[in-house]
C-alpha cells in the first residue's frame, strides 16, 4: 500500500488529489492552514467520507517551527513514497516597487523556501523509492506583471528539483505546471487594487469565459505518470500539464535522450559567442 503525504491537503488541487488516492486506497497524511471557507469544507469532507484510519489531517501552517516540529513528528513513524506539495499565495498583487515588501518576502516563504523547509524535514522518513511532486505556474517563458514574488518563488521550485535530482540518484523530484485550473486561488489577484493590470486582466477574462481549464483528473494522471516514469525519465524536470506530451512514449524517449529537456536554461548561448583570447 502506498504512503503519500500532500501539504496543502485544503487547496483544491491538493484536495482533489487527495480524494483520488484515497478512492485508490492510499494511506495518507494531509496538511492544511486556513480553517474557514471552502478550505474548511474540502477538510471535512474527507475526513467525512475516508475516515481515520487512512487518513490522517493536522493544522500546519509550513512557516511555523512549531507546526513543522508537530508534522514531522506524525511522518516519523510513517515511510512515505510520494509528497506533493499544493501550497500556494498569490499575494502581494502588486508591482515590485509597489509591494509591502515584508508582504513580498512572506510570499517568497510560503511558495518557496517553507516548501523547501518540509522537503528537508521530511525527507529522512522516505521509502527506499520516493518521489516529490511541486507546482510551478506563471513566470517560466516570460515575465508576469504584479506578481513578482510568486514567479521568482515558481522559478527557485524549478531549479531545487534539477538541484535535487543532481545531488540524489534515489528521489524522484519533478515539478508540473498546471496551467490555468478553477480554483480558488484567482481569488487574490480578482481581488487585486489595480484592475487595469495585465494579471488582472487575463485572469478575468479566464474567469468570466466559463472554458473548464486543466482538470483535475489531468493532474493526477500527470503526477502518476511522472512518478511511473521515474527518475531518469522526469527526475529534475519542468513538465507543463497542458502543453507537453506526457502519457506518450514519445516524450518518454525523448527525455531520456536530452537531459537538458525541461530545464531553466539561458536562451540564446551561441549568438556570436566572444573568442577566448590567449
Amino acid at each position: 500500500m502506498r504512503n503519500i503525504i500532500v501539504i496543502g491537503i485544503s487547496s483544491d488541487i491538493g484536495y482533489e488529489l487527495a480524494k483520488r488516492y484515497l478512492t485508490a486506497g492510499c494511506n495518507m497524511i494531509g496538511t492544511y492552514n486556513s480553517a474557514h471557507g471552502r478550505s474548511k469544507e474540502n477538510v471535512e469532507y474527507l475526513l467525512d467520507t475516508y475516515g481515520t484510519e487512512y487518513l490522517t489531517v493536522a493544522k500546519v501552517d509550513i512557516t511555523s517551527e512549531s507546526d513543522l516540529c508537530r508534522l514531522e513528528d506524525i511522518v516519523s513513524t510513517y515511510r512515505w513514497d510520494t509528497l506533493i506539495i499544493s501550497v500556494c499565495s498569490i499575494t502581494p498583487v502588486a508591482r515590485f516597487f509597489e509591494c509591502d515588501f515584508n508582504e513580498w518576502r512572506r510570499s517568497v516563504d510560503i511558495n518557496f523556501i517553507a516548501q523547501m523547509e518540509v522537503i528537508h524535514r521530511l525527507h529522512k522518513y522516505r521509502d527506499v523509492t520516493s518521489s516529490i511532486a511541486l507546482l510551478a505556474g506563471m513566470g517560466t517563458n516570460n515575465a508576469v506583471d504584479e506578481q513578482s514574488a510568486i514567479c521568482v518563488s515558481k522559478i527557485a521550485l524549478i531549479k531545487m528539483v534539477e538541484l535535487i535530482d543532481y545531488e540524489y540518484n534515489d528521489i524522484n523530484a519533478f515539478i508540473i505546471g498546471p496551467g490555468y485550473v478553477r480554483t480558488k486561488i484567482h481569488e487574490e489577484t480578482l481581488r487585486a487594487t489595480n484592475k487595469d493590470s495585465e494579471s488582472y486582466k487575463k485572469v478575468k477574462q479566464w474567469y468570466d469565459s466559463g472554458i473548464p481549464g486543466t482538470s483535475h483528473d489531468d493532474i493526477y494522471n500527470h503526477i502518476e505518470w511522472c512518478i511511473e516514469m521515474g527518475r531518469n525519465v522526469c527526475g529534475g524536470r519542468n513538465i507543463s500539464t497542458v502543453h507537453d506530451c506526457w502519457g506518450t512514449d514519445d516524450l518518454r524517449d525523448k527525455l531520456l535522450e536530452d537531459s537538458n529537456m525541461y530545464k531553466l536554461r539561458r536562451y540564446g548561448n551561441g549568438w556570436r559567442e566572444r573568442n577566448s583570447e590567449s
